[in-house]
């Protein structure tokens, strides 16, 4: 290792005053060689060690100053390192309060899309009564009007009619219209087509004929009614007898 600075002047001093020691020692006399030689090499000796002192303290000294830098140079990462873990974690906060705010946000939605959904089921289930019950409604029509019509199927099975002219016993529902026609043939002229003024011309039923429902509409056509503008008459009072 070579020494420099002051290391290296202490030395070279050392080094001068031992080579005029040793060249003007054979005429120094016994108090120089005794005394004083022994005290300059120990002064050399003391400058060798002095310099290899100032040297490592030199030393010393850069690695301290390596070192400081190298604190000073961590504690600036360090820093810069906490600093970027708080805005990150200042980021993370605010994207976790957006996140709550949007789930909040989806709950309200979802709680409005359920109150929503029980309400159209609550007006689903409110048509499905209505049509419930307007259904009821049709079918009990459909079956007024299909025990009506069975009626009327029934009272016209009842009614016998000849070619050559009407046949009447007691207790027989077929009505005979003014100058002995039937009424089945009266049903089929224009007469019967037209509808009645009022109570005028309302034949007088029998008590074997169904009365009209209570469900069918008034103007409906029964049976007995088809010739009701002909002025109609009870043949329960009548004898038997063929009308030709």
């Amino acid at each position: 290792m070579l020494a420099h600075g002051p290391v290296s002047k202490a030395w070279q001093d050392s080094t001068l005053v031992g080579h005029i020691a040793n060249l003007r020692a054979p005429q120094i006399p016994n108090f120089e060689t005794q005394v004083l030689l022994p005290a300059m090499g120990a002064a050399r000796e003391l400058g060798h060690q002095q310099g290899l002192i100032t040297a490592e303290r030199e030393r010393l000294n850069f690695d301290y100053a390596n070192a400081v830098a190298e604190v000073q140079n961590r504690n600036a990462q360090l820093n810069s390192q906490f600093q970027e873990a708080h805005i990150n974690l200042s980021v993370r906060e605010s994207n976790i309060a957006g996140a709550g705010n949007q789930a909040l946000e989806l709950r309200q939605q979802l709680e409005a899309a359920h109150a929503q959904l029980r309400e159209r089921e609550f007006n689903l289930g409110v048509l499905t009564g209505q049509f419930q019950e307007r259904e009821a409604r049709l079918n009990a029509l459909q079956n007024a009007r299909d025990a009506e019509t069975a009626g009327r199927d029934e009272a016209s099975a009842t009614r016998h009619v000849a070619n050559d002219g009407v046949t009447t016993i007691p207790h027989q529902t077929d009505i005979l219209m003014a100058g002995g026609v039937p009424s089945s043939a009266a049903r089929r002229g224009p007469a019967a087509r037209r509808p009645p003024h009022g109570n005028v011309g309302r034949p007088h039923f029998h008590p074997s004929t169904p009365l009209p429902s209570r469900t069918s509409p008034l103007d409906a056509q029964l049976p007995m009614e088809e010739g009701r503008s002909f002025c109609a008459f009870d043949v329960t009072t009548w004898p038997s007898r063929v009308w030709n």
